[in-house]
């Protein structure tokens, strides 16, 4: 059964077709679907959200090298620990405060 939360989320982003999937093992690459414009991963702690997602990721970009991530964290030690994780999957992340802004937006 899904909780208020995920029912929330689903009537705010219900964007067809939305992949839930909902289970307490351990979650694969294959477990995300490559159909859907949305997955949402609803497992506890130590499920590999993170780990499916990174190894998803990797897929996606050597089909199509141009492809852009953006990776948003709640906490700085998750932030780490996923760096870590992406380094031994060979993708390449970059922390924001590696980021600079352009020129062109700093001096208006």
């Amino acid at each position: 059964m899904k909780s208020s939360v995920e029912e929330q989320m689903k009537k705010h982003f219900d964007i067809a077709p939305t992949h839930w999937l909902e289970d307490s093992r351990w979650l694969k690459r294959t477990d995300i679907s490559n159909d859907a414009k949305f997955s949402l991963l609803c497992t506890g702690c130590g499920g590999n959200k993170a780990g499916s997602a990174l190894e998803f990721i990797k897929q996606i970009i050597a089909s199509n090298s141009a492809i852009q991530v953006l990776w948003l964290v709640p906490r700085i030690a998750l932030a780490s620990d996923t760096i870590g994780r992406s380094n031994v999957l060979d993708i390449s992340l970059r922390v924001y405060t590696e980021v600079r802004a352009k020129p062109e937006f700093t001096n208006m």
